[in-house]
Formats: structure tokens, sequence, C-alpha cells
């Protein structure tokens, strides 16, 4: 039997974690509350699926969104369990069921919600995960209302499934006679792959692998360490599913619903859709004198940080500049001095946490929290971009 004092431990260390989860803060989810929203995986068995929402959708904070213009995926907490892969999908339906068909948009593999070894510092869910993500409404969905999911596959820890759900108004587009009705808007949205579901329903993924979706849909990113990407051909779960394996297959019409392939040997030219069509140039090697590259602060949110084996220990962050207290503009980003960083979350400044080792903020207060990897070596910058030619990415 466990002594008084082991329990204690367990039970605050049990606290913490729990704590530490994620959740996401943008788009703002149905029945957001910053002093009571939860950041659990969904169930083990499924019983909150979707949204976690237990059938409440109070529209707290309604999302609008025109077609085609880029939009922000932001989180809240620490414990990012070394990344993983993650899905943005919507659908029409405003009270979503386990019954709803969601509609995937984007697939990123890797480095999803964070392309860190093990967690982010600290142990608190009110803490900004200073990665972000972005994605796009696609130009052949219909104006009107939805609902928009990210879902979440961990790569390390216990084998579970994050998402959080949020209304969203789509707006815009090339067409002059777009109809808002549900139903075209479902036929719309036969085009894309069905939502991956694992860890709920009988079919688990693999530990300490970042999954390769089988029906990921047209616009992907490749964003975690290659070695952590599972390899082609391999299975994203194993056991059978008893509910939700629509996004096992691939229909007729449902968006790419292939594989996507390893690095060629050959020098390709290739063409990815990420809401435009794009041509990829030819790939030239680039030359063996190593050069440092400029730095330049992405005007994405996606962060690149210097490969590490672990997330180091943090120094400690530079509080001069640092604010406290109640703030107005909620959602700005305060930089200090390039090497820490605090944000302007449910009314108040949060605490200044310092920047992950290997990476450099962009001083001062900003909507766009732009960071930039220094100290990096030219050849392993060089290894990222052939890697990120090679699967024909192109970060939108």
């Amino acid at each position: 039997m466990l002594s008084k004092s082991v329990l204690a431990v367990v039970t605050a260390l049990g606290a913490s974690i729990v704590e530490a989860h994620q959740y996401m803060v943008q788009p703002v989810p149905y029945n957001y509350n910053p002093d009571s929203f939860s950041n659990a995986p969904l169930s083990a068995d499924g019983s909150d699926f979707p949204c976690r929402n237990a059938g409440d959708y109070s529209v707290v904070t309604e999302n609008h969104m025109a077609i085609g213009e880029s939009q922000e995926l932001a989180f809240l907490g620490t414990a990012v369990h070394g990344g993983g892969s993650c899905q943005v999908s919507i659908t029409p339906d405003r009270a979503p069921t386990k019954d709803t068909k969601w509609s995937v948009i984007k697939s990123i593999e890797g480095g999803c919600v964070a392309n860190v070894d093990e967690n982010l510092p600290g142990a608190n869910s009110k803490t900004p995960n200073p990665y972000t993500f972005n994605f796009t409404i696609p130009s052949d969905v219909e104006p009107g209302k939805y609902t928009m999911a990210y879902t979440w596959i961990n790569r390390i820890g216990n084998r579970e499934m994050y998402m959080d759900c949020a209304p969203i108004t789509v707006s815009g587009g090339s067409s002059s006679k777009r109809s808002e009705t549900t139903e075209v808007a479902k036929r719309s949205l036969d085009n894309y792959p069905d939502m991956f579901i694992a860890n709920i329903n009988g079919c688990k993924t693999t530990e300490g692998v970042d999954i390769r979706y089988p029906c990921p849909g047209n616009d992907i990113e490749y964003l975690g360490e290659p070695a952590n990407l599972a390899p082609e051909g391999d299975k994203a779960c194993e056991g059978a599913a008893t509910w939700g394996a629509a996004g096992y297959t691939c229909s007729a019409g449902s968006g790419s619903g292939s594989t996507p392939e390893e690095p060629p040997t050959e020098q390709p030219t290739s063409t990815v859709s990420v809401g435009v069509t794009v041509a990829v140039p030819e790939y030239t090697p680039e030359p063996t004198q190593p050069t440092e590259p400029s730095p330049v602060a992405p005007t994405s949110t996606t962060v690149e940080p210097a490969p590490t084996s672990a997330v180091p220990e943090p120094s400690s962050p530079s509080t001069s500049g640092g604010l406290t207290g109640p703030c107005t503009d909620e959602g700005t980003w305060n930089c200090i001095g390039g090497t820490s960083f605090q944000r302007c979350a449910s009314g108040v400044w949060s605490e200044v946490q310092a920047m992950a080792s290997g990476t450099e903020c962009t001083e001062g207060q900003t909507k766009d929290f732009a960071v930039k990897a220094i100290g990096v070596k030219s050849r392993m910058l060089k290894e990222k971009r052939f890697h990120r030619r090679s699967h024909g990415h192109i970060h939108a």
C-alpha cells in the first residue's frame, strides 16, 4: 500500500499534468470560458466525441473567416507530448454529433502542436504555446455558417486524441452566385476526405511516431523531424475500429487520398495545392561552401527551432520590459529582448516565459508572434530545405 506521502506526490503530479494540457484559443471555441474551459483529451471510450462539449454549443465568439485568407491556429498549455500530427476540419453542422461528416481542409504531419522532443517548460495550462499554425478556407467552400475542428494525435505519452471546435462564419470567394444553403455546402464538402479518428475507437496509434494520415487531402504540411515521421505505407493505427473509420480509406473525389511519397531520388518538378496552385521549380543543390543565411523573421507563425535531441532547460527570462496586470488587446504578444515573451490572455498579461533554446522572437508588442532560429548550422538548414522541397511542401 502506498504511503500517504507518496500518494500526495502522485496526486500533485497528476494535477500538474492535467493543468498543463493543451487547448485551442484561436479560433475561439464554443462555450469558451478562460476560467473553466476543459483542457483534457477526448475520453478513451469516445463518449465525448466530438468537441468535448457534451452537447453545449453556446457561441461566445463568432469567428469570421474570408475564403483564401490565412487563419491562425493557437493554443494555451505546455504539455505538447513531443508534438504529433494534426488536422483542421469543417462541417456545416453547428451542433455536431457522433454521426456528423467532417471534411478535412488541412493536415499537418509532425511538429504539431510543437516541434520538440518532450514538453515545453513549465506546467501551466494558461501559458501560451509559442508554436502557432495557419490554415485557409478553400475557394470551393460555400459561404455560410460552419463548425471548425482541430484534432491532434500526440506523439509521446498515452495514446490519446485531442479535439476542440469553434463556430465560424465563412465569407467571400470567387463565385458571384454562391448559395449559403446547408445542402449546397454539404455537396461541396463531399470533395474533401473524412477526419481521421483513433485512440478512442479501438484503433491505436504507435507511440513515438508522427503518423501519416491515410487521407490527408491536398493541403499538407510536414513540420516535424524526418526521423519521427512514420514510414510510407505504415498503418496509421493498429486494431479494429468499432466506429469512426471513414477517414481510413479514401473515396473518389475526396482530395489527394493517397499516402504522401518519400523524397524522390531525382530532381522533380511538381505542383502542390495550398489553396492556390504553385509550381515548385527544380531543386538545385546548395553550394558546398556553407553560408550562414540572413536571419529573417517569418511572416507565418510556423516555428522552426534549432534541432535538439531533448528540450533543454531554458535560461532565466529577462523580466525587463515585462508587463503585469490587466490588458485590453486580447491575444497580443510581448517579446522582451528577443529572449522571452508573454501574452495578453483572458484579460491579463501572462508570466514572462523564456524562449526555447536556439530561437529568438522579434522584440516588441505584436499580434503576429514572429520567431526565428538562431545558431543553426548551415548544413542542417540545407537538409530541412531539401526535406520540404522533396515532399512538395510550400508554406502558405
